[in-house]
């Protein structure tokens, strides 16, 4: 994963191996900050310790952990996958957003932020392909509007895809076939 100010690049490594545990072990590497506030900062946790190579148990699919998030300088930044090896589906989470993003896609996801350090504002959720995470009631005396993975307006007819659904306050990930 990498995070970028436009500027300035950081990154975090999370791997799956069935030797590694869920804490920190031998598989991680601890996030060594580098407490320059010009350059966000990216992280996940292992047990309690921040990490930036964090090794996870078992297989990526179905699971969800942390991402951790820092910078000295409100801004503008930027979350990206740069390598996704073998991972079928990988959404970030926003949680002061209410969004999830398609990390899979190859897109940026863009946000801004006042000077922060924590571990709560993001996660980062890894999915199995072809599974029914849940069912959206959407609300039909909504506006609802429609987005690409990429997040751009869709307008007119869908077509089969995957898209955001924004209803409200609330966006769903739909799947059109």
């Amino acid at each position: 994963l990498q995070v970028s100010n436009g500027i300035n690049v950081d990154n975090a490594v999370i791997l799956f191996d069935n030797r590694a545990s869920n804490d920190f072990d031998r598989f991680d590497s601890e996030k060594m900050s580098n407490n320059h506030v010009a350059i966000p900062e990216i992280y996940t946790l292992a047990g309690t310790e921040k990490a930036v190579i964090n090794s996870f148990n078992g297989q990526a699919a179905d699971r969800e952990f942390a991402l951790g998030f820092k910078t000295g300088t409100a801004g503008s930044f930027s979350i990206s996958a740069s390598t996704l090896n073998n991972i079928a589906n990988a959404c970030l989470i926003d949680k002061t957003a209410e969004w999830e993003f398609d990390l899979t896609s190859g897109a940026s996801y863009e946000f801004t932020s006042d000077i922060a350090d924590n571990a709560d504002r993001f996660a980062i959720a890894f999915r199995a392909p072809q599974v029914v995470t849940g069912i959206a009631n959407i609300q039909p005396s909504q506006p609802q509007v429609f987005y690409n993975l990429m997040g751009q307006k869709v307008q007119g007819a869908l077509k089969a895809g995957v898209y955001i659904v924004k209803s409200g306050n609330r966006a769903t990930k739909v799947i059109i076939k």
